[in-house]
């Protein structure tokens, strides 16, 4: 999937690290991902659509590290689970994992 040609950066390169706000989208022209970058790093709420435009999933990135909740949505917008996510070093844990049933 080619997203290099629709990018929103907001003072994205001032620095030579990256910062601010990025945007993907996808060839459609419909928002893949929207989050933000501090410092070179992954630093924001990052939420991903799906390719026609409903929201995918919200992950809460720290310092390029997962760290807090990752939300996944069904394509109605129902909210399909929760996972309490932290990296710890090169492991990943969850722990919470919260499965919600669909009524689409």
């Amino acid at each position: 999937m080619d997203v290099s040609y629709c990018k929103l950066m907001s003072s994205f390169y001032l620095d030579p690290l990256p910062n601010g706000l990025v945007q993907d989208c996808y060839k459609n022209g419909q928002v893949q991902s929207v989050g933000r970058y501090k410092n070179g790093k992954m630093d924001d709420d990052f939420r991903f659509y799906y390719e026609s435009g409903e929201l995918l999933k919200i992950i809460q990135v720290k310092n390029d590290e997962y760290h807090g909740l990752l939300k996944i949505y069904y394509r109605s917008g129902q909210l399909k689970s929760v996972n309490n996510m932290l990296k710890s070093g090169e492991s990943l844990h969850v722990i919470d994992d919260i499965e919600f049933n669909s009524v689409s």
